[in-house]
């Protein structure tokens, strides 16, 4: 009992035991009823007892209600908290007598020092439960020493009243797929050149795990793995390893966790005893180019047209002002040509003074027993125009001006301007099959995304970017076929192909066309060849923005992403339903995945 209560009682009991003698009574003013002392008397109930409120806050049971006068804390952190683990701790309201105070209700904050929360905050609000505890659930996301919470309310009774917890440290979680890295620096595949590789573990939270010795492979074969170094204060482990087994690499983590990681690439060695980079220039033993010098001996020798090589670096012609270009108009390549998945970059191909069936590419022609395969051209800037007139001539392709040959496993992107242009061929009269571009192609005549004039066949390839013909070719001639493609790209005159004279079948266009209604159309612009020559095939009317086709069904974008609007296509070993290069839910080649 405080000492105003205990001096009222006091005042009261001498006022009480005067009246009595005095035999006389106190009035309204004097003690008698109690009501300065903030009692009053017995009710009457026979038990000799003095009812009412004793402790003046208004309460009259009898009990005293005990006021909150700090907060106190009921469970301390542990000294030590894994990051992402859930910490409990709790505070509750004390009284004077520094026991709790069973108030419900009361808004209680717990303040972080320093760092913060796993959610970025550093602050969390909870409230007294009905026996005064407000508890809190807290998950710490950053590595840190030296923390504590700090709680507060903004209670009447706890203006400028805190407590603080007893220090505690976060330290790092379990090792995370997610954050977690595997990275790795190109080498040779010799067998005894190392490649240097380095593992990052990580928490959930991106704290580092160190003290951890991880393992890894790599797929391909001929592989030979050094040992690991343990994780440092920043989670990193340096390896190494060899191998016998040229190209691409993946890097895979396998303990502590299982992390699939960059690829590295294990390149053919080079020598610079023969013409090139090695070999022989036979079938099973490919010259290797390694270099731009070595695409430009084979540009500057006729006499290695019908050999075979290999690429086995790759190659940016960037400080090539005009590139030579492989074969002539009269003689082209009969050899075999394997990029190896290679990239030869930024060609760069210009002739203002062009002849009017000139060809022009990385390859002016590909003879009939040429094969170009598994090569990729980036950036490419190819274009030829007559004198004076300033008008696109020759037939230009990425690739080849002129295709009699193979060509398979060949993606392009880049500029392109000719008088027949395609993103790989000019002119196509051989085979072009599981290829691609992503290019700007435009022309004086026939101009397609990916062949301009094709007299031969084209499957299962496809092209995205802009031209100003048609999505995928500008003429389809006589006896030639396009089977199981489709374009993406924007066209200026057709979704798919210009002119058509040959075949069409399973293939589709879903690109904007921005010719005009009266010329333009979603799959074909006039209807050159019967409508039977063109099978299974569609176009999206939603996206080319046109209403009708010289051949070929119209779908919406939504019918598009059903297999069963697909009549007669091999859902099984050729198309699939993906996300095609339009961004829309529709058939992309299986290849492509």
């Amino acid at each position: 009992m405080n000492g105003n209560r205990r001096s009222k009682l006091i005042t009261f009991m001498i006022s009480f035991a005067l009246c009595g003698l005095l035999s006389t009574g106190c009035g309204d003013n004097g003690v008698q009823n109690g009501e300065d002392a903030g009692i009053s008397q017995d009710s009457g109930d026979g038990d000799g007892d003095i009812d009412g409120d004793i402790d003046g806050d208004g309460d009259a049971d009898g009990d005293a209600e005990r006021e909150v006068a700090a907060i106190g804390v009921l469970d301390q952190p542990p000294e030590e908290v894994e990051a992402g683990a859930t910490l409990h701790v709790s505070f509750e309201l004390l009284g004077d007598d520094n026991q709790r105070v069973e108030e419900e209700g009361v808004e209680v904050t717990a303040s972080l020092n320093r760092h913060q929360f796993a959610d970025g905050e550093s602050q969390r609000t909870a409230t007294t439960d009905s026996s005064g505890v407000a508890l809190f659930e807290l998950v710490f996301g950053g590595v840190d020493t030296g923390l504590a919470l700090t709680a507060s309310s903004d209670h009447p009774s706890l203006s400028g009243e805190s407590v603080t917890t007893s220090f505690f440290r976060v330290v790092a979680g379990d090792v995370s797929a997610n954050t977690s890295t595997i990275s790795g620096t190109d080498s040779l595949a010799d067998g005894e050149s190392e490649a240097e590789i380095t593992i990052v573990l990580l928490d959930a939270y991106d704290n580092p795990i160190d003290g951890e010795i991880p393992e890894f492979t790599a797929s391909g074969s001929g592989n030979q793995y050094g040992d690991c170094s343990e994780t440092d204060s920043e989670g990193i482990s340096t390896c190494t390893m060899t191998s016998t087994s040229s190209g691409s690499q993946t890097l895979e983590i396998t303990e502590p966790v299982a992390v699939v990681g960059d690829s590295i690439t294990f390149l053919e060695a080079c020598d610079d005893e023969g013409p090139f980079g090695g070999g022989r220039g036979s079938v099973l033993s490919p010259y290797l180019i390694c270099s731009v010098e070595h695409l430009n001996l084979l540009a500057e020798e006729d006499q290695y047209l019908s050999d075979s090589f290999r690429v086995v670096r790759d190659i940016d012609l960037g400080d090539v002002a005009n590139f030579e270009m492989i074969g002539s108009n009269q003689v082209g390549f009969d050899g075999y040509f394997d990029g190896g998945g290679h990239i030869i970059r930024n060609l760069t191909i210009e002739d203002d003074d062009a002849e009017l069936y000139e060809t022009y590419g990385l390859f002016r022609r590909l003879s009939s027993g040429g094969v170009i395969t598994d090569l990729i051209l980036e950036n490419v800037d190819v274009s030829a125009v007559r004198e004076y007139t300033g008008v696109p001539a020759g037939f230009m392709g990425g690739v080849v001006g002129s295709n009699a040959g193979e060509i398979s496993g060949v993606h392009v992107s880049g500029e392109l301007q000719g008088r027949y242009t395609g993103g790989i061929a000019g002119g196509n009269g051989g085979l072009i099959v599981d290829s691609s571009s992503e290019t700007e192609t435009s022309g004086s005549s026939s101009t397609g995304g990916l062949v301009g004039r094709n007299a031969g066949e084209i499957a299962t390839s496809f092209s995205f970017g802009n031209t100003t013909g048609g999505g995928l070719v500008g003429q389809n001639l006589d006896n030639s076929k396009i089977v199981d493609s489709y374009s993406t790209a924007t066209s200026g005159a057709a979704g798919l192909v210009v002119r058509n004279y040959g075949e069409i079948f399973r293939s589709y266009s879903s690109g904007n066309v921005v010719a005009d209604s009266d010329t333009g159309r979603g799959l074909l612009i006039t209807n050159m060849s019967p409508a039977d020559w063109i099978e299974d095939s569609y176009w999206d009317k939603d996206t080319t923005g046109q209403e009708s086709s010289a051949g070929g069904e119209p779908l919406t974008t939504a019918e598009f992403a059903e297999e069963d609007n697909f009549e007669g296509w091999d859902f099984e070993s050729i198309w699939v339903i993906d996300t095609a290069p339009d961004g829309e839910v529709r058939p992309i080649l299986r290849w492509q995945q």
